[in-house]
């Protein structure tokens, strides 16, 4: 048995993103009432009698009410904070036939302010290449459109019923549905500047390229 601690202090770096309760649906899903914040920490990790002491990024996620994922074939999420304090996060929902547009909102933050901004071009997953995939994508806000580039960099992989069961806890009639989920990190470059953020997508289990 080897001892581990983790000692790290949170400062959160943006304002709260939150997604209208309903509006991520589009008369697909549900999530509830949520929202998510970007921070920056500083911790120290001991491993057995190591330390490591660690700068880093992260999001921290508040969700209330039941998910409600009956039409649910797919997302696309990605969040990031720069070293300048610039920001940018959103999620984005596939169309579906017969059922109009899908969702695509987010935020982009100037270090001082966050904006409404809708992706208007998303790395759906079509193709996964765990490391130095291209996970680019596209806002536009106000401000005008925002153009981040992206690679994935860590990648960890579930596919086929278990990967919608880790989406959310869903009803019965959603079992038999297989995905294939993507969850790691990506390094992004926004205007010159670099970070790593995260990324998460998912897609039909048989329409994902390996």
């Amino acid at each position: 048995m080897i001892d581990v601690e983790l000692e790290a202090d949170l400062v959160m770096a943006v304002p709260p993103w939150t997604e209208a309760p309903g509006s991520a649906a589009q008369k697909s899903i549900d999530v509830g009432h949520r929202h998510e914040q970007l921070f920056t920490a500083t911790g120290t990790l001991r491993v057995g009698g190591k330390q490591l002491d660690f700068t880093a990024t992260g999001l921290r996620i508040w969700r209330l009410g039941v998910r409600t994922m009956s039409g649910f074939d797919g997302h696309c999420w990605q969040v990031a904070v720069f070293p300048s304090g610039k920001a940018f996060g959103y999620t984005a929902l596939p169309d579906r036939p017969g059922a109009g547009p899908g969702y695509r909102a987010g935020f982009v933050f100037d270090g001082e302010r966050a904006y409404p901004a809708t992706a208007t071009e998303v790395p759906w997953l079509s193709r996964f290449e765990p490391e130095g995939g291209d996970v680019a994508v596209e806002l536009r806000s106000e401000l005008g459109v925002h153009v981040v580039s992206g690679r994935t960099t860590t990648s960890s992989v579930v596919a086929g019923r278990a990967a919608l069961a880790t989406v959310a806890a869903l009803n019965s009639g959603m079992a038999g549905r297989d995905l294939f989920l993507h969850q790691g990190g990506a390094h992004y470059t926004w205007d010159g500047e670099s970070c790593y953020g995260m990324v998460e997508r998912s897609a039909a289990n048989s329409e994902v390229r390996r």
